[in-house]
């Protein structure tokens, strides 16, 4: 669990960064319709719009399959060297 929160944290600070770095005004053409907006937004807005996207898509497929998400398995004392447990 711990690597799951670092690997966010580090992906949160990056996106942060890249954003910064291109906070130059962007114009965005689609049809008839035309704006110009700074890059930070443009890039927060996207990845916010693809969480939010992904997050809905695995709730009705769960839903779908007609299974509720599994619970996470209590942890042991033990340690584990097995590929699967890599990622908790």
């Amino acid at each position: 669990m711990k690597f799951k929160i670092i690997t966010v944290i580090i992906l949160l600070i990056l996106l942060v960064v890249f954003a910064l770095q291109n906070a130059d005004i962007v114009h965005i053409k689609l049809w008839f319709w035309s704006v110009q907006i700074p890059g930070v937004l443009l890039i927060l807005v996207s990845v916010s719009a693809g969480i939010i996207i992904g997050m809905i898509s695995l709730s009705i497929g769960s839903k779908k399959s007609g299974r509720a998400p599994e619970p996470e398995p209590e942890k042991s004392d033990k340690k584990d060297s097995s590929v699967n447990n890599f990622f908790e």
